[in-house]
């Protein structure tokens, strides 16, 4: 069975697309509200573009992610100013809801049929350790990826690796990745993890999570076209955060005029008062 929903009519849409005081429609150029492009390589791509519409209230366009050749990168990345952790983050996942986005995976895509885009969170340890937990599709059961529609990705309790980074003066360098697939963040509180050359950072619930991102390029052969939207994060005692990527603003929901209400109210008084009617007239007939 597919790992995910697949959105196909508007009302599902609505039903798990968080609102909350926090969400943001993403806007560009105008109003990225802190969202920028970054590792943009070999042709990549990554823009708020109407190429693909998620169905639903409050939607004009998505994150489009364009990767056209193996070496091509494109990501979208996020800073958190709020000192978010890791205990917020694992607060959210446990007792709220937790972290999801929704994706597209064009029928015109010639990479292995797994691929979709990758969240990330990147790190920072009360030790001075940098790095990023990264979810990926194919490590958590997703499968060969449906095109054509939108997926809706619920990454709650699933595996994240880890990729580590040295630092000179606030500047990372030297990342490698630990090759170890099949560990939930809660398992990288309580010990670390080798693949027998490279070891996972030992994290805590003070952990700082500094970045989120989502983006496409990871080696694959072929080419990846799609989009992405509707990233929500369950912050814990933060909050939650949404993001609706959109290239214009979405239309302001149509406001009755007064005469409309009027009309409104008077119908419900008509159907009221012929419903009563067909009661009375009912109960005659059987007092009759």
């Amino acid at each position: 069975m597919n790992k995910y929903v697949i959105l196909a009519a508007s009302a599902c849409l609505a039903a798990i697309t968080p609102v909350s005081a926090q969400a943001a429609e993403i806007l560009a150029p105008g109003s990225s509200q802190g969202w920028t492009t970054t590792d943009i390589a070999q042709g990549g791509s990554a823009a708020i573009t109407s190429t693909y519409i998620p169905a639903g209230p409050g939607q004009t366009g998505s994150l489009e992610l364009n990767m056209p050749n193996a070496s091509s990168k494109a990501v979208f990345i996020y800073s958190f100013t709020n000192g978010l952790t890791l205990g917020d983050l694992l607060t959210g996942m446990t007792s709220g809801s937790g972290v999801s986005f929704d994706f597209f995976r064009d029928v015109s895509s010639t990479a292995t049929a797994h691929f979709a885009p990758v969240l990330r969170f990147s790190f920072l340890t009360a030790g001075g350790k940098y790095g990023e937990l990264v979810w990926e599709s194919v490590y958590n059961g997703g499968g060969n990826i449906a095109e054509g529609v939108w997926l809706h990705a619920d990454l709650t309790g699933d595996n994240f690796y880890q990729r580590t980074y040295q630092s000179f003066m606030g500047i990372l360098y030297g990342g490698k990745t630990v090759d170890v697939y099949n560990k939930t963040i809660t398992d990288y509180l309580g010990g670390t993890f080798s693949d027998g050359q490279d070891t996972s950072v030992l994290l805590g619930n003070d952990t700082l999570i500094r970045k989120v991102s989502l983006g496409v390029g990871s080696g694959w052969n072929g080419s990846y076209a799609g989009a992405v939207d509707n990233l929500s994060i369950d912050m814990g005692s933060k909050g939650l955060m949404t993001a609706n990527f959109n290239p214009t603003a979405a239309p302001a929901a149509a406001v009755p005029e007064p005469a409309t209400w009027l009309m409104l109210i008077l119908g419900f008084g008509l159907i009221g008062g012929t419903m009563r009617s067909r009661r009375s007239t009912a109960l005659r007939a059987l007092t009759a």
